[in-house]
């Protein structure tokens, strides 16, 4: 078990003045929706773009109950549970008094989240070193361990409540009884999300937003694709364990890859970000058999993109690796890859030869994907089709569940209603060069 730690902030580097990291992007992606209008800008003088946010639906989100520690935190390994403080919180859930509308506490529910939070309890090496400079090579059997815990734990982290109904088994009424309840009670942060119509992944993870900011036109953070955010129903409603249950570092939401997305990968690490600044190192074509992680790339261009870290850029490979050649080194920092915001070029990293190590800095304190795929186009890549796409709840079944009109309905449901026509007022007198979009609805019950 790690030392215990008071509550903090999501695990997420602090943003000030954030801007969506994006790129202008075709329509030819599979989505029919207009996407050619720029995300307005703040004001004529100031060339920053409009940050898109996960919006917290309760505005005391910032008052602290307990003393505050930054993150990251000394010692502890990214993506690990503490199961003696979700007792804690859960004993808190537990005591709260409940409306005569509301389902009574679940056991079921709850033993099964515990369960969850079980498998990630106990660290799998990915803790990092003091020496800030320091690699350690990680091979096929380090990556599946670390990627075995993500999975178990993914109906957790972030939450989607209708997904969570259907690995428990518990009703999805009465599953969103309980995570309101545990927001409540600060186990949970519930956020807003608009989803994106090409990767299908929520479309930006900036902390501290309120609900006032939900944008009419908003970047993914992932895949980089310009959404329209048009009516509730294309709004998600996500919760984020407190990082004092479950700990993770990362900067933005991981997406779901297609089955096509998936056959193009050259190598598909997870490199977790650790509290001191250290490295892991990836070995193609070298290293020995513990911590080959693949054979040597072919000479050609490939692509590397991580939505998680917000990275998008090119691999040159300039020769193929005869049996003579040494290992060539490859210094990733993976702040120097980072897209700060729409429109920027893809950077292009160069290689002598494809028998490589890949020396991985998370210098952004967030978790890494080291995601090298054949260089194919944005549809094949980033797309997802419709009929792999997961459900996911909306903002509008939100506001029709009796527990969130109980607990949070009043304000929240007078503020939403004032953000939906400010956005739909935008939309109507968009610019006179822009075809005009269709108003923001909110959708009959």
């Amino acid at each position: 078990m790690s030392e215990k730690h008071a509550p903090t902030t999501i695990g997420q580097k602090p943003v000030a003045d954030a801007a969506p990291a994006g790129r202008d992007v075709d329509d030819d992606d599979g989505n029919d929706s207009a996407s050619d209008v720029a995300i307005p800008q703040k004001n004529a003088d100031d060339d920053r773009w409009e940050a898109c946010s996960l919006q917290s639906t309760d505005a005391r989100e910032e008052e602290v109950l307990d003393e505050v520690e930054h993150l990251p935190i000394p010692g502890r390994e990214s993506h690990t549970s503490d199961i003696d403080q979700f007792e804690l919180y859960l004993k808190r859930i537990r005591s709260m008094e409940r409306s005569s509308l509301d389902t009574p506490f679940n056991e079921k529910f709850w033993e099964f989240f515990r369960n969850l939070l079980k498998q990630a309890s106990d660290p799998v090496g990915y803790g990092g070193v003091v020496d800030p400079k320091t690699t350690e090579a990680k091979g096929p059997a380090d990556n599946e361990k670390f990627i075995s815990k993500i999975q178990a734990t993914s109906h957790i982290n972030p939450i989607h409540p209708i997904l969570l109904s259907q690995a428990s088994e518990v009703p999805p009424k009465e599953v969103l009884t309980e995570l309101l309840y545990a927001t409540k009670a600060r186990l949970l942060t519930m956020k807003l999300t608009p989803n994106c119509l090409r990767c299908g992944s929520s479309v930006c993870a900036i902390e501290r937003a309120t609900i006032k900011n939900l944008p009419k036109v908003a970047y993914c953070e992932g895949c980089q694709y310009k959404n329209h955010v048009e009516c509730l129903q294309k709004i998600k409603v996500v919760f984020v364990v407190h990082p004092d249950v479950l700990y993770v570092l990362a900067e933005n939401f991981a997406c779901q890859p297609s089955k096509a997305s998936m056959a193009a990968n050259q190598l598909f690490a997870a490199v977790p970000a650790t509290f001191s600044g250290s490295g892991f190192r990836y070995n193609l074509g070298c290293g020995g058999d513990d911590t080959m992680m693949g054979p040597a790339l072919a000479k050609g261009r490939y692509r590397m993109h991580c939505p998680v870290s917000k990275t998008d850029n090119y691999l040159m490979v300039e020769n193929d690796a005869s049996e003579e050649d040494e290992p060539v080194t490859l210094p990733l920092h993976v702040s120097d890859i980072v897209c700060k915001r729409p429109g920027d070029e893809r950077k292009t990293l160069r290689v002598k030869h494809g028998k490589i190590h890949i020396d991985v800095w998370t210098d952004t304190n967030s978790f890494f994907v080291l995601w090298i795929q054949n260089d194919l186009d944005d549809r094949t890549l980033l797309y997802l089709p419709e009929e792999e796409r997961k459900p996911y709840t909306n903002v509008q079944e939100l506001l029709n569940h009796p527990t969130y009109q109980i607990l949070f309905g009043k304000d929240t449901a007078t503020t939403l209603s004032k953000a939906v026509k400010r956005m739909n007022s935008q939309v109507q007198k968009g610019p006179a060069t822009k075809k005009r979009r269709r108003p923001l609805r909110s959708m009959p019950a």
